[in-house]
C-alpha cells in the first residue's frame, strides 16, 4: 500500500503543470586575470540545462552579456530538446579588453520551455585590462650592438 501511495504521489506531481526548466553554470565565476589591451583570452564554462516538458517541448537558450563590452559569449542562442533530458553545453567566453582597468560583467542564461516557463542562471565575469608593455629602447640598442659585434667577428675570421 505504501508503494502504491508513493507511486500515486509521483504520478500526481508529474500530471500537473511541469516545474520550470533549470540552468546552472560550472564554474559560477570566471576571472581572466590581467590581460593586455588589444589581446584576448577564452574560457569555456559548462552550462547544464534541464527541461521537464515532454519530448515534444523545446526550450531556448539566450545568453545576454550586460554592462562591459569586453566579454563575448559564443554561441549566443540555441535550442535544446525537452523531455527531462539533461543537456550540457560548452560555451566559449572571450575576454578582449578595450580599455585599461577592471572589467566586470554578468552573463545570464535564460531558459524558456514550450509552455513559457522560465529558468535562469548567471555567470560572473571579471578581468583587468592592462597597458601593453613596450620594449625599452635599451633592448633595441643592445640587440643592434650584439649583431654588430657578431658581424665584426665574422669579418675578422674571413681575413
Amino acid at each position: 500500500i505504501a508503494l502504491g501511495f508513493l507511486l500515486g504521489v509521483t504520478n500526481f506531481a508529474h500530471a500537473g503543470t511541469p516545474p520550470p526548466p533549470t540552468a546552472s553554470w560550472s564554474p559560477v565565476t570566471i576571472d581572466f586575470g590581467n590581460l593586455e589591451v588589444g589581446t584576448s583570452s577564452t574560457a569555456t564554462p559548462t552550462l547544464d540545462l534541464f527541461c521537464y516538458e515532454p519530448p515534444s517541448g523545446n526550450f531556448i537558450l539566450e545568453l545576454d552579456s550586460l554592462g562591459s563590452l569586453d566579454f563575448f559569449p559564443n554561441p549566443t542562442s540555441g535550442t535544446v530538446p525537452g523531455g527531462g533530458t539533461l543537456t550540457s553545453l560548452n560555451i566559449d567566453v572571450m575576454f578582449a579588453p578595450t580599455s585599461i582597468g577592471p572589467q566586470n560583467d554578468i552573463l545570464t542564461a535564460i531558459v524558456t520551455d514550450s509552455s513559457g516557463n522560465v529558468g535562469e542562471a548567471t555567470l560572473d565575469l571579471t578581468g583587468v585590462g592592462i597597458a601593453p608593455i613596450p620594449v625599452p629602447a635599451a633592448v633595441w640598442l643592445f640587440g643592434s650592438g650584439l649583431i654588430g659585434l657578431v658581424g665584426r667577428a665574422r669579418r675578422k675570421r674571413t681575413t
